[in-house]
């Protein structure tokens, strides 16, 4: 409720997060071990929907160019795991504006960590060079983070060094 300036984060909130994060790490944290956060706004569509809860997450591109001015491109909503797709499609929009701009290429470009072509062969790898490690984390981790798991885990060589 407010103003957008003055989004912040609630005691119960920080109180979830810390919760969520505990389940996963053998040192745990509380929320007055909280030193800085941060709360955003997300601008949502209106798409008329009678409960806000049900408004689209969707991003919905609107484009104003009318009368030869320079386009306008507003973005409402999206989440951040359609940044790509979403990053197309607006310039699919202002193509017409950018004739000379090159096709969509990110749906063809890695990730980070996603420079890789067989999974398995990664994942035995880690197992191989980390053997103190459970074998089901180091699955989660390289589905996660693929190529980059190396970095995350460092020297680590068991659970206690993590």
């Amino acid at each position: 409720e407010g103003p957008p300036g003055r989004a912040t984060i609630d005691a119960a909130e920080t109180a979830y997060l810390c919760d969520t994060v505990n389940r996963y790490f053998t040192h745990t944290i509380a929320p007055e071990d909280v030193v800085w956060s941060y709360a955003g706004i997300r601008p949502l569509y209106d798409d008329h929907a009678a409960d806000a809860s049900a408004v689209t997450r969707d991003y919905v591109l609107d484009l104003d160019a009318e009368g030869g001015q320079p386009p306008l491109l507003s973005v409402f909503g999206g989440k951040i795991t359609t940044y790509r797709k979403l990053a197309e499609h607006a310039l699919e929009k202002l193509g017409p504006t950018f004739p000379n701009a090159r096709e969509a290429w990110t749906a063809k470009q890695p990730l980070p960590g996603g420079d890789f072509t067989d999974f398995d062969a990664l994942l035995a790898e880690s197992i191989v060079k980390r053997p103190g490690l459970p074998p089901s984390l180091l699955h989660r981790l390289a589905r996660a983070y693929g190529t980059d798991t190396a970095a995350l885990l460092g020297d680590a060589q068991d659970v206690s060094a993590l």
